[in-house]
């Protein structure tokens, strides 16, 4: 049987408002495998990768006034 990945953290940027928008994931597959994901990327290879991408998505926000 095999066991589908989970989320077990996620990053939200808070916006005006008080609403929420995705940017980014840790998922889990058994506890023994993780990815890192964001709202373009299902798999992004490293951890600084990750974040380069969260700040990315976070400046662009914060760019076009949404923070």
């Amino acid at each position: 049987m095999d066991w589908s990945d989970v989320g077990v953290a996620w990053v939200y940027a808070v916006l005006q408002g008080g609403r929420k928008e995705y940017v980014g994931e840790v998922r889990a597959y058994n506890w023994e495998t993780i990815w890192l994901c964001t709202s373009e990327y299902d798999e992004v290879d490293s951890a600084e990768e990750w974040w380069e991408c969260i700040k990315e998505d976070y400046e662009s926000f914060k760019k076009n006034n949404k923070l």
